[in-house]
């Protein structure tokens, strides 16, 4: 499969832009392993250095077109019966809490726990 793609390839480019250097054909690298891998790998590094400054950042969506959470988001803003009961619930329980927690700061300060309870008499 490569070298039917290579072949084709060759095939639509003119032969004279076709040329192989004689010098480097059948010549053999000496150069230890070691020293072959250090070059590679330093090429390597180069590659990518060019390719983050080249690289333009795409501005990503992060997850906000999702159709479920599309969807909850359309939901959320519908009003009915069920969901005004659930938010009146809330905010009665969170007006429950902030009284008690009023009531004990006053105790512990040792005020009244009902402000207006100094004119009873």
């Amino acid at each position: 499969a490569r070298e039917t793609l290579v072949n084709q390839l060759l095939e639509k480019i003119p032969a004279d832009m076709i040329s192989i250097d004689s010098d480097l054909v059948g010549k053999i690298d000496d150069a230890p392993r070691a020293v072959q891998f250090a070059e590679k790998v330093e090429e390597q590094k180069e590659r990518e250095k060019e390719q983050r400054r080249n690289k333009k950042e795409k501005k990503k969506a992060r997850g906000r077109n999702s159709s479920t959470k599309r969807w909850r988001r359309k939901r959320s803003n519908v009003m009915d019966e069920r969901t005004a009961n659930r938010r009146n619930k809330i905010a009665k329980i969170h007006k429950e809490r902030a009284l008690k927690r009023e009531q004990e700061k006053r105790t512990k300060s040792g005020l009244p726990t009902n402000p207006l309870s100094r004119f009873k008499m």
